[in-house]
């Protein structure tokens, strides 16, 4: 995982280049608070805005109460609790057009049948660099906001 201090350090780290992608409001959940730290710091010193959540309840509520405030939701797969894929599930019900991201340290053909299935939008191994990550907001903006 790209840490705080590689973003000044790094010539392959990828600043989001498109305004959509700077005014992105990103609700990022994962259960592990130093990932989530160093996570919703690194984003934000790119430009994203980015709102973390350690809890799953919290972070749906949160989605609940202003649906309409995120463009993209990004949440790791193994937590405890109930898994990114009933996260998916619940953001599914709550907006059906918001992006969901699935992190995870191990993806296999189980997992992407089931993310599949509930609609997520793209798997995000784990470790990912900001690089990578950029360009998969990038992406899933420029899907977003095509007509149909």
């Amino acid at each position: 995982m790209v840490g705080s201090e590689d973003v000044e350090k790094s010539p392959n780290v990828a600043t989001p280049v498109s305004q959509a992608a700077t005014k992105c409001r990103i609700l990022y959940l994962d259960d592990d608070e130093k990932v989530l730290q160093s996570i919703v710091y690194l984003l934000g010193h790119l430009g994203f805005q980015v709102y973390g959540y350690s809890d799953q309840s919290k972070a749906l509520k949160s989605l609940r109460e202003a649906p309409n405030d995120f463009e993209i939701v990004v949440t790791d797969y193994n937590m405890p609790g109930f898994s990114g894929l009933e996260v998916a599930r619940q953001v599914r019900e709550i907006r059906a057009d918001l992006p969901v991201v699935i992190t995870s340290g191990f993806i296999d053909e189980e997992l992407l049948d089931q993310a599949e299935g509930v609609g997520v939008s793209a798997l995000l191994p784990k470790p990912f660099s900001a690089k990578h990550f950029c360009e998969l907001v990038q992406q899933l903006l420029t899907t977003e906001s095509e007509p149909s």
